[in-house]
């Protein structure tokens, strides 16, 4: 009796021990969801992490990683890998995030990209046939160079100088137009300060039967604002603004108003679920280039503006909805709605739809100009006319079947592709 059960024993973790590597995966199947913000730099991914498989579609996979980047007012960014299990990793469930340096080349950001999703999949790696062979080699520890300290000699500002230019034509039509801006921000955990100044200038000739008709306008506008996190639901700012425009009669229009925003969710979730309240109410001090259709050359008025966003994104798609009010407090028939959002979803597998725009009730375009503007001056859009709405709205849906696998790349023909990073 003994023997015998010392021989069951053994047979049961025989079976046991069979079965577990029978579980075992050969290889990692991934599918890389870029569709929410992210860059996933497909070929060389692909290319470099070529012990994984790649798939197409999500429920081909053995996790689902989405990238998700966060961008901040100083051009850098907080990415998020945010891991979504399947199949063999069904209970899965984790987010890692890295810091993207806006002084970072694009190979810099795909090499980033490379060594942290290494990390991020490196504990399901393991646990596939090819983990086994899988090495892992630490630095010396003369080799590291650690402090505990970092001193940032800037504290957190950053300062960015930008000129463009732009010009066409051909033998009857001539446009140059030009852009400068200057901008300062400052982002922490805590608070963020944000400003700016743009100029921007445009100049269009037409020529017509030995007629030259010239039209030539600008635009000025800065901004500053500041907002502070009080807790994890609440937060408060100011808002300055500045706006100097021919097209749109403003010779100087001016606003500072108070800002209060209340987060549903805690701000620690916006990578996956965001809601946030908000409303702004303050002075706004317009003085007009020509006279208004309310006969008005100058004006005070306070004004208020009430907002809800909400983001979602799941592993089946995002939802990105905000509604927008404003209104003048002394007169609340002049305001304005508008409804902004895009849809994007995984219907089932290889169709994908998608659905993006904006509608707005316009019933506040107090500035419109006294009197009517020439048809000429209508099609260059050189002066803003009264319209109670406006709205773009686009859709988009496609299909992919065939081979679920996305590993290859072929190197070949593919074109100039560049960027530049100011």
């Amino acid at each position: 009796m003994k023997y015998l059960l010392i021989t069951l024993a053994l047979f049961i973790l025989i079976q046991t021990q069979a079965q577990t590597s029978a579980k075992l995966p050969s290889s990692l199947s991934v599918f890389l969801d870029c569709s929410n913000g992210g860059e996933c730099y497909l070929d060389y991914i692909r290319n470099d992490l070529d012990i994984l498989t790649f798939v197409r579609d999500r429920t081909d996979s053995d996790v689902h990683v989405i990238i998700k980047n966060q961008w901040n007012s100083n051009g850098g960014a907080i990415s998020n890998l945010i891991l979504v299990g399947r199949n063999s990793f069904e209970n899965l469930s984790d987010t890692m995030s890295y810091y993207i340096d806006p002084n970072l080349t694009e190979d810099e950001k795909r090499n980033l990209l490379s060594k942290n999703l290494k990390i991020a999949l490196f504990p399901l790696l393991k646990k596939t046939e090819i983990g086994k062979t899988i090495e892992i080699n630490f630095p010396k520890r003369e080799a590291l160079v650690i402090d505990s300290i970092v001193k940032d000699p800037w504290n957190y500002w950053v300062f960015q100088l930008g000129l463009n230019g732009y010009s066409d034509g051909n033998a009857n039509y001539f446009n140059m137009s030009g852009t400068g801006y200057i901008s300062i921000n400052r982002e922490t955990e805590k608070s963020r300060t944000v400003g700016y100044f743009n100029a921007y200038r445009e100049k269009q000739e037409f020529k017509d039967n030995g007629e030259v008709y010239v039209y030539d306008f600008q635009s000025y506008s800065s901004e500053l604002n500041h907002s502070a996190k009080m807790n994890e639901h609440l937060a408060l700012g100011i808002s300055n603004y500045y706006m100097n425009s021919i097209f749109s009669n403003y010779k100087h229009r001016v606003s500072l108003q108070p800002r209060l925003e209340y987060s549903i969710f805690p701000y620690k979730d916006f990578n996956t679920k965001r809601m946030v309240f908000a409303v702004e109410i303050g002075p706004q001090f317009q003085q007009y280039m020509d006279t208004t259709i309310y006969l008005k050359s100058k004006e005070m008025l306070m004004q208020q503006n009430i907002s809800l966003i909400s983001s979602f994104t799941e592993p089946w798609g995002s939802i990105n909805v905000g509604f927008f009010w404003s209104n003048y407090l002394h007169d609340f028939s002049k305001n304005q709605f508008s409804i902004n959002g895009a849809i994007s979803t995984r219907l089932f597998k290889g169709l994908n739809f998608a659905i993006w725009g904006n509608y707005a009730f316009v019933n506040d375009q107090i500035n419109i100009r006294k009197g009517d503007i020439s048809v000429d001056q209508l099609l260059v859009k050189n002066k803003e006319l009264l319209s109670n709405y406006n709205f773009n709205i686009g859709m988009g849906v496609s299909y992919r079947f065939g081979s679920k696998n996305n590993n290859q790349v072929f190197p070949s023909f593919k074109g100039l592709n560049y960027s530049i990073n100011l």
